[in-house]
């Protein structure tokens, strides 16, 4: 399936690409929650069923396909898409090497573009492609995993017949995306789950600010302003994680959670030596960076290139891989304007914790397959006890790491 890393219109000479390694290890991290998971259901058959996945290229994700695999689904029916900003390249080789179909873009950027741009037309090439393959074998089911909405509105625009369909979506964005379609298929909710809501988001936020303050040491040990753009529950993480070395101001749409009013930003933006950027959205438009002070250093710590409207900044200096940092007229972009807490690494939770993630989402596939698509239509609830298990484990796990 290498005719499945298009990226649109970009042109090849303008990508820069991952290198994969040539030695891959033998085998992925051991998620003992996905028996868990597994223990919800009773037999379900996979052998003439096809998946198609958006995910992280990480090695738990590769731990998560295994399980798949283990449960009947054939190798050559797994078509994967990742993003190139959250890819292992170590991940992705291992997953080639052990037989599954990964799309070459996850590991390629046009820098002068959005990622986002880029993604859908790399997602539309991905899913014609794996369709037109997957149609070849005839499967009883088509079942999608996606990560942020894209890939299951890429299948509703290309497939007619939705009677085989079933899907599953990882993230909030991807629910809030896909709540406006009508859909005639079962999709089961993993985004919105209690399990994910509560016990997910502390782990995300700890990773973030973790990373958060090895940057600032590595890039700006002497900066005490910093600028908190966002107060949900990573950006909540980042202030308090921060506040006893640096002098922390946040700024919120929600007035009741910013400690000023949106008249008062671009004197915020003149002050901060650091602009941490929390809201999944674009939070510091390009009319904005002539506001920001000389020296200041932006830190995303959301989604994809958004917060800063990276591409702007990107097209100003020369790009030579995926995790650089790159200085623009003063202004230091770390990451390329990607998530802080996605370098490269295999996984950058460890999969210790990340497992409850995979097994969510393991449980929730197998929910999609065990569910007819005539038996429910739109957004189906994660299975309670399957989540109750998982959390329960899970806790255990937490607890005898704590306790050793």
């Amino acid at each position: 399936m290498n005719h499945l890393s298009s990226l649109g219109s970009s042109s090849p000479g303008r990508r820069i690409r991952a290198i994969p390694p040539r030695r891959v290890r033998p085998a992925p991290p051991h998620l003992p929650l996905l028996g868990a998971a597994r223990a919800s259901f009773g037999s379900i058959a996979l052998a003439d069923t096809c998946l198609l996945a958006c995910q992280h290229i990480l090695s738990s994700t590769h731990s998560l396909l295994r399980a798949l695999v283990a449960d009947g689904l054939e190798r050559r029916n797994i078509a994967v898409i990742g993003k190139c900003y959250s890819t292992s390249a170590a991940a992705y080789a291992e997953m080639r090497a052990d037989g599954l179909r990964v799309c070459p873009s996850s590991l390629e950027l046009d820098p002068r573009r959005s990622f986002d741009e880029q993604f859908r037309a790399s997602v539309d090439a991905f899913t014609r492609a794996a369709l037109a393959a997957f149609e070849q074998r005839r499967p009883r089911r088509i079942l999608v995993l996606d990560d942020g909405g894209e890939l299951i509105a890429a299948v509703c625009e290309q497939v007619s017949d939705r009677s085989r369909l079933a899907a599953v979506e990882q993230t909030t964005s991807g629910w809030q995306k896909l709540r406006q379609r009508e859909l005639d298929f079962p999709v089961v909710n993993v985004a919105r789950s209690s399990a994910k809501l509560v016990h997910e988001s502390p782990l995300i936020a700890e990773s973030v600010a973790e990373q958060v303050e090895q940057v600032l040491a590595r890039v700006a040990p002497g900066a005490r302003r910093v600028l908190v753009l966002g107060a949900g529950a990573v950006g909540d993480a980042v202030r308090l994680r921060l506040a006893g070395a640096h002098a922390v101001k946040r700024f919120d749409l929600d007035p009741a959670r910013s400690d000023f009013d949106a008249a008062r930003l671009a004197e915020a933006l003149a002050q901060a030596e650091v602009v941490i950027g929390c809201t999944g959205g674009c939070s510091l438009p390009r009319e904005l960076h002539s506001r920001l002070r000389p020296g200041c250093v932006l830190i995303s710590a959301s989604s994809s290139d958004r917060e800063f409207d990276a591409p702007a900044l990107r097209a100003a200096a020369p790009v030579t891989h995926l995790h650089e940092d790159l200085c623009v007229d003063g202004v230091h972009l770390v990451n390329l304007g990607f998530p802080i807490n996605f370098q490269g690494e295999r996984d950058p939770i460890a999969p210790a914790k990340i497992q409850l993630t995979r097994a969510l989402l393991y449980g929730g596939v197998l929910q999609a397959a065990a569910t007819p698509s005539a038996a429910a239509r739109g957004f189906v609830d994660l299975d309670g006890a399957l989540q109750a298990r998982v959390v329960r484990d899970f806790t255990r796990t937490l607890a005898d790491e704590r306790a050793a």
